[in-house]
């Protein structure tokens, strides 16, 4: 396997990132909208040079739809490895260099026999930012500062789209133009290939909760059962041929915390699961932790399920109507947006619905609970052989209590507001 180096691997990760959330990209791109100002430098100097139209960009990245993430493939890296190759060796941008084949020639000559496949490149990168963000926005001298029509863009976020390749190099010998650095991205879809389970492994020495340049963790061994086994590269990224269905995945090695087991599903499109700081889980699909893990959370604008051990766990939803079930054990449970439906299980958990107006479902033996963000949209689901006569609604120091068989639900802030209208049995 031709492993990504740590660069190539952070931008698969943006790259990524940006089709899961494609409407959080504004943020990530534009510091200050007034004055055209990115985080990045060279972004700002391009922002302010074309006379972008942030409004527009903004609208435009909102309206987007979440795309599957990106498998890495070994064929694709060694097309688009060639073709910056060859870039550098003309001093010169093009995706069809004098002599060349066009892109479907190049990727069948590396070995990929492609559905289709698309191509993005730029030969004057100064940072991994500053390429990303010239893709998302892709400026240039068209209408609105943007080109027309977005075609880096529409490569970056094409829904259809599993795989991706890219090669990089760097050039700061001053005896050519391109450079500092020259970057080629080759993305495609095979007809008898995935889908893919894929993530990365890293640990999060900036704090930010997502996968920074020479994060990477090496060594974590994923296993799908019936499906093979795949480990980590050096570089933190992995990645492996599934099918759909539903699989028990095992992940273990140095940079897991013990062992962690849950049970996937994956449907028609690639799945990531990525593993920070040891014990934290991030996930595009569906997933029933059975062991380890401290924490999941959903990514995207999706509907995901989440589903506790028998023991500690919080659960994280997305802006999408989640399912969060703790089952045993003391959890925490976040919905975040949407509406969501939130299940403590048995144990003392916390719980939080987040923005919409969510549903929090107890059962008769569900210990000691409490929910920490209740407003006038959310209601309480009553499960099993229970009536209105077996409820009792107090107030003790401005919480609401309602108490019921061996379950005691505290609602912070809410003493007076709930009534047997907001059950639902």
């Amino acid at each position: 396997m031709a492993n990504p180096t740590d660069f190539e691997q952070y931008i698969v990760e943006l790259t990524n990132r940006f089709r899961i959330d494609p409407g959080g990209a504004y943020a990530r791109i534009v510091d200050n909208d007034a004055r055209s100002t990115g985080f990045d430098v060279r972004v700002t100097e391009a922002l302010q040079f074309f006379d972008v139209n942030l409004g527009l960009l903004k609208r435009e990245l909102n309206a987007l739809e979440q795309a599957q993430p990106l498998a890495w493939n070994d064929d694709l890296n060694e097309s688009a490895q060639l073709h910056t190759q060859r870039m550098k060796n003309a001093d010169s941008q093009a995706h069809q260099l004098p002599g060349e084949g066009d892109l479907g020639e190049r990727v069948r000559d590396a070995g990929y026999l492609h559905t289709t496949a698309t191509e993005n490149l730029f030969a004057f990168a100064e940072s991994a930012l500053h390429a990303h963000h010239a893709f998302i926005v892709d400026w240039g001298p068209g209408p609105d500062g943007m080109q027309t029509p977005r075609g880096h863009r529409d490569n970056l976020i094409d829904g259809q789209m599993r795989e991706i390749g890219i090669g990089t190099l760097n050039d700061n010998a001053g005896a050519t133009s391109v450079g500092p650095i020259l970057l080629t991205q080759n993305f495609g879809v095979r007809s008898d290939a995935g889908p893919f389970l894929l993530g990365a492994a890293f640990k999060d020495k900036d704090r930010d909760d997502h996968f920074s340049l020479g994060e990477g963790q090496g060594g974590m061994k994923v296993k799908v059962g019936g499906r093979g086994l795949d480990k980590t590269a050096p570089s933190g990224g992995y990645g492996l041929e599934t099918g759909e269905g539903v699989f028990n995945v095992t992940i273990k090695g140095r940079p897991v915390k013990g062992k962690i087991t849950a049970q996937v599903e994956i449907g028609e499109d690639n799945v990531k699961i990525d593993l920070m700081d040891r014990k934290h889980l991030f996930t595009t699909g569906d997933l029933d932790l059975k062991k380890g893990a401290a924490s999941v959370t959903a990514l995207g604008s999706e509907a995901i399920d989440l589903t506790g051990k028998n023991g500690r766990d919080f659960l994280i939803g997305n802006d999408a109507a989640n399912t969060l079930d703790g089952e045993g054990g003391r959890d925490r449970l976040k919905g975040e947006g949407g509406s969501d439906l939130v299940i403590g299980g048995r144990g003392n958990d916390k719980l939080w619905g987040g923005a919409g107006g969510d549903e929090f479902q107890f059962g008769l033996r569900d210990g000691r609970d409490r929910i920490l963000d209740w407003d006038d949209r959310d209601s309480l689901v009553i499960a099993g052989s229970v009536d209105a006569s077996d409820i009792d609604i107090s107030a003790r120091k401005g919480d609401a209590v309602v108490s019921f068989g061996r379950t005691i639900v505290t609602i912070d802030d809410a003493a007076g507001n709930i009534t047997l209208d907001d059950l639902v049995f």
